[in-house]
């Protein structure tokens, strides 16, 4: 059985800085680890930048960096007609990278790891969902959500080289501010992967823009326990936001 690993998201497209990008936005998240409540300590920040193309559509580049500044993660992600068609993932922490492409009706997924590069392949299905398009998936199927129904998504998990079932539900609101904000738990679909990893807790707003403010559990970078790298289930707290 393969040993299941949820980073939200590497690869090596490349895609020009920011600041050379005209009339590009970005919106910023901190990391926190969530075990301090008291007193939280910010792990890790994560900027995610977006750059409108000419071609109906758009960049989307999001980068993880450690407290003294170094990018960790590097995420990259191609929409056309609104949909994602690439991903790179560059993880520098496991010297890794890997990715995905959507042709011909099917995800084409590859992962780099100590120079062997290993590749497979799946059917394209409707409700195939990255990482960076589940905000918007979930604004899509809000009625159904605020109904009590569950949102089913594959979500490419590239060091697997698949794409993995995973659920979306409400399971409460919260005030925040003097606003009402709802609760969306994300929990996988198979009930042996459900054992290994803990569910993630979306924090989204109520009315308005419906906004994710907050997102409770496993990220992509990773933390160093005893020489060696491991998950980090932590608090993302989103502190601006970009619309394409």
């Amino acid at each position: 059985m393969k040993i299941f690993i949820l980073p939200l998201v590497v690869f090596s497209f490349h895609l020009v800085a920011a600041s050379d990008w005209p009339g590009a936005k970005s919106s910023r998240g901190d990391i926190y680890d969530k075990y301090e409540p008291e007193n939280p300590e910010v792990l890790f920040t994560q900027e995610r930048i977006v750059k409108k193309d000419r071609r109906d559509g758009f960049f989307v580049e999001k980068t993880f960096k450690d407290s003294n500044g170094e990018v960790v993660v590097l995420e990259t992600f191609v929409y056309k007609n609104g949909r994602v068609i690439k991903m790179e993932l560059s993880q520098s922490q496991l010297k890794a990278s890997g990715g995905f492409e959507v042709k011909d009706g099917k995800v084409h997924l590859h992962y780099t790891k100590n120079g062997k590069t290993k590749t497979d392949s799946e059917n394209w299905v409707e409700n195939f969902v990255s990482s960076d398009e589940i905000g918007g998936y979930l604004i899509k199927n809000w009625e159904a959500l605020m109904e009590g129904d569950s949102i089913k998504i594959r979500l490419p998990v590239v060091d697997r080289l698949e794409t993995v079932g995973f659920k979306f539900f409400k399971i409460g609101e919260r005030p925040i501010g003097g606003k009402d904000h709802i609760l969306v738990k994300m929990k996988p679909s198979s009930f042996i992967i459900a054992a290994l990893v803990d569910p993630l807790v979306f924090t989204i707003e109520k009315n308005g823009r419906r906004r994710i403010l907050e997102v409770d559990g496993r990220t992509a970078p990773k933390v160093k326990k005893e020489n060696s790298w491991k998950d980090l289930d932590a608090i993302l707290k989103i502190h601006s936001h970009v619309y394409p």
